[in-house]
């Protein structure tokens, strides 16, 4: 069924992975009843993706039944940093809201990976609101930490008291889809999606989640997206090698790209080319480690 999640527990030797379809196609061209001769389960599916468990030894037979284009690992959204908010004064929403603006009628749709603590959360979020998980593992499941959408649907409450909430709660770019259908199906007026989509696409509207975005634009939906959140944390240049040994060079001399790192701190790194989503092309990447003494460790 569109939209189900089903835990992978007790699928040993299981993959999970997503099937894209053919360009022009829909997921539901993709023959299931093969799927299952080779043991394939389907966890989810939306109209351009189908998340599967496939048995290791059925990766290169799965790849090359007739309805699927390539196989690919599940894309993994990522929360933007901390948030919270002063910003209700310096927008002047609180004027508006005296004023009589409150958002009533509005309905707002929050997209997120965790909703960690929103049903303790007493005066802080409105008395109702409706909730979707898509990922199977639990509404408000997660860790303590685990409050970026809760977080941003207390400021839109904060921002627009009356305006309907509704939280969803996704795991991949099947979920999102998904999502956005509901939206749209629901009469969604304005979708909060305050995500980054690292290694989907080379940032110039192309991929996946830009055409979902767009799609619920077309469909009359405003969609509000963190943006800029990374402006200091990523590189974008084109291919450069002036000692032909092949390695890139980020300047004229150097061939590293260096970043400090914290103990504890999470390291999230991808490489993205503009030869997007199938290249012939293949680069590899490496990352060192250069400890306290400045010796270089791989």
């Amino acid at each position: 069924m569109p939209g189900a999640a089903k835990s992978t527990g007790g699928l040993q030797d299981m993959v999970v992975v997503i099937l894209v379809p053919h360009l022009g196609q829909a997921s539901a061209s993709i023959d299931t009843s093969s799927l299952a001769a080779l043991g394939v389960s389907v966890l989810a599916q939306s109209k351009s993706l189908m998340r599967v468990a496939v048995p290791a030894s059925s990766l290169l037979a799965v790849s090359e039944l007739p309805g699927v284009r390539f196989v690919r690992k599940p894309y993994r959204p990522h929360a933007q940093q901390e948030t919270w908010s002063e910003g209700g004064w310096s927008i002047k929403a609180y004027d508006n809201y005296y004023e009589g603006v409150t958002g009533q009628g509005v309905k707002v749709a929050v997209i997120d990976v965790e909703f960690k603590g929103a049903d303790e959360l007493l005066g802080e979020m409105p008395a109702r609101w409706r909730y979707r998980d898509y990922t199977g593992e639990g509404i408000y499941a997660g860790e303590d930490l685990d409050v970026h959408g809760t977080a941003c649907a207390e400021i839109i409450h904060d921002m627009a008291q009356e305006a309907e909430l509704t939280l969803l709660k996704i795991g991949d770019l099947v979920d999102l889809e998904n999502a956005k259908d509901f939206c749209i199906r629901e009469g969604i007026d304005v979708i909060n999606h305050s995500i980054g989509w690292f290694g989907t696409g080379i940032g110039d509207g192309r991929g996946t989640a830009c055409d979902i975005v767009n799609d619920a634009a077309e469909n009359g939906i405003l969609w509000v997206n963190s943006a800029g959140n990374n402006a200091q944390s990523h590189y974008y240049g084109f291919w450069s090698d002036f000692d032909s040994d092949g390695w890139q060079n980020f300047s004229d001399e150097d061939e590293v790209l260096a970043f400090r790192a914290e103990k504890g701190d999470e390291i999230r790194v991808f490489l993205t080319w503009n030869d997007w989503p199938i290249s012939q092309e293949d680069y590899d990447l490496y990352l060192n480690f250069v400890n306290s003494s400045g010796d270089l460790e791989t």
